[in-house]
């Protein structure tokens, strides 16, 4: 789901994946929304190296927090997205576009306010 200039994923997207789609349209969601649909296969096998996989890059499904902090070359938009579970969260900024995991484990009570597509913020639940 694209909103408000933040891509938000199940577990965040490389650009390297991203290229695999032949011809994208302006809304990145919707092209790999697309991609996927007509690609089941491999968008559910394609595991990066840091996952233990063999792929060049993980898929929106298997893409590791780790790739996208290590990616010379990302896509130019915010991205919030899980799968990478840690305590209290994480963010790390690509250029001027951050890349933030909002898996926080059950048992750590934060969760993060995103508004009108500004930097994610913590916010403490009680």
């Amino acid at each position: 789901m694209e909103l408000d200039g933040v891509l938000y994923s199940h577990a965040g997207i490389l650009r390297k994946f991203y290229e695999l789609i032949e011809d994208p349209n302006s809304n990145i969601a919707d092209s790999i929304n697309s991609f996927g649909f007509e690609n089941e296969e491999l968008f559910l096998t394609c595991v990066g190296y840091k996952r233990g996989g063999s792929a060049e890059a993980g898929s929106a499904i298997w893409c590791d927090y780790e790739e996208l902090v290590e990616e010379d070359n990302p896509l130019p938009i915010h991205q919030v997205f899980g799968h990478t579970a840690t305590r209290g969260g994480r963010i790390v900024f690509k250029g001027p576009y951050y890349r933030q995991c909002i898996d926080i484990l059950h048992k750590y009570p934060i969760a993060y306010e995103i508004l009108d597509g500004g930097t994610p913020l913590p916010v403490l639940l009680r």
